[in-house]
């Protein structure tokens, strides 16, 4: 398959989990941990333990550079963004381990619309970008596996 249909199937698997997410996020704060993130990203605060610094600064940068639509849409929003990025590296992963570019697409957009990913990509979720971690360093082991030898570094 060319590189240009690759190229095309890895930016659907983002685009179009995105903006399906996007149009769907919650706009209103919402309830328990998912209220408790919202307040602390907001305020710059640290919520319960473990207190999630890096989700909390990277949210605060996030939910104050982006100038418009509610505060808990904003904050919502970057969960969505991180979702759609596991999806377009599942689909990298896919096709690295040599999985056609359409089956890889396919894949990533099962898991996208599957009930427990696309609830979690609608809210404010400390799971979320611990999956877009999780889902770059999985790649990057992948790469290295093939061949990659500075995939390693990129993981750790």
């Amino acid at each position: 398959m060319s590189l240009r249909i690759a190229r095309t199937c890895l930016a659907l698997s983002f685009v179009v989990p995105f903006v399906v997410y996007i149009a769907s996020v919650e706009s209103g704060p919402s309830q328990w941990d998912t209220a408790e993130i919202q307040t602390c990203i907001w305020v710059l605060g640290i919520p319960h333990p473990t207190g999630f610094p890096l989700y909390i600064i990277g949210g605060w940068i996030w939910a104050h550079v982006i100038p418009f639509g509610t505060i808990a849409w904003r904050i919502n929003s970057l969960s969505s963004v991180l979702m759609a990025g596991v999806c377009a590296a599942i689909c990298a992963t896919a096709m690295r381990l040599g999985a056609n570019a359409i089956v890889s697409l396919a894949g990533a957009l099962t898991f996208a619309f599957g009930q427990v990913v696309w609830s979690k990509a609608l809210i404010a979720d400390v799971h979320v970008p611990v999956t877009f971690f999780l889902s770059l360093v999985v790649y990057f082991v992948v790469c290295a596996a093939t061949g990659d030898r500075t995939a390693l570094l990129k993981a750790a």
